[in-house]
């Protein structure tokens, strides 16, 4: 009887320090790191929507960080936020929408095929590449690569500089050797309509410096 007496009078006690603790550790006493990198109270982050952790970031670079992966969407000046991650046909990608004026489209990073590239301006940055489709309402879907900057100390991505490959083709293979990167895609030959599957394989071979492709 004495140990059921015991057990209610703890369950009690607990729902109560539960109580005080809830009361006295509000939202006032929670702070989160902004884009700037600065401090700052949750409340205050969530009325200026600062309260964000980007789930591409968190996913792809074990970075958890308000700062999204940008890509700059070539010959229109505008970026694209990458906000999703999707499976379409065979590629998974990382995925986001923009808008140039009045074009509309969307931009699909392929992730499976991020290659780090020799190249390091200092410690803390990870330079590598990867293949992108621009999407808009047009027929065509125009794949580049992409050379990005990884900022580990400031837990950022920057997108360098962008190469095109073609229009509707197929990057196959990505490996690179000090800063060179040899890419392999299928193309369409000049006989073949563009609904059909590429059948041309072609192999590319582009360096990479510090501030891009070196054409």
């Amino acid at each position: 009887m004495k140990k059921i007496v015991f057990a209610v009078v703890g369950l009690v006690a607990m729902i109560i320090i539960a109580g005080i603790i809830r009361f006295n550790f509000t939202n006032d006493d929670i702070y989160v790191s902004n884009k700037d990198g600065k401090m700052v109270k949750y409340d205050a982050a969530e009325q200026d929507g600062m309260a964000y952790s980007s789930e591409v970031m968190l996913t792809l670079f074990s970075m958890r960080t308000a700062n999204d992966l940008m890509v700059n969407v070539p010959e229109t000046g505008s970026t694209c936020k990458l906000t999703d991650l999707a499976e379409t046909g065979r590629l998974k990608v990382a995925k986001g929408s923009y808008t140039a004026g009045e074009e509309r489209g969307v931009v699909m990073l392929d992730y499976m095929k991020i290659t780090t590239v020799n190249l390091a301006d200092s410690m803390s940055q990870i330079y590598f590449v990867a293949p992108f489709a621009v999407s808009n309402q047009g027929s065509g879907v125009f794949y580049y690569m992409g050379v990005f900057v990884q900022d580990v100390e400031n837990m950022s991505i920057t997108h360098v500089d962008s190469f095109f490959l073609g229009d509707r083709v197929v990057v196959e293979n990505i490996s690179s050797l000090c800063n060179e990167v040899h890419v392999e895609i299928k193309a369409h030959s000049e006989d073949q309509a563009m609904a059909e599957t590429p059948a041309d394989r072609i192999e590319l071979k582009i360096k990479v410096g510090l501030k891009g492709f070196i054409r």
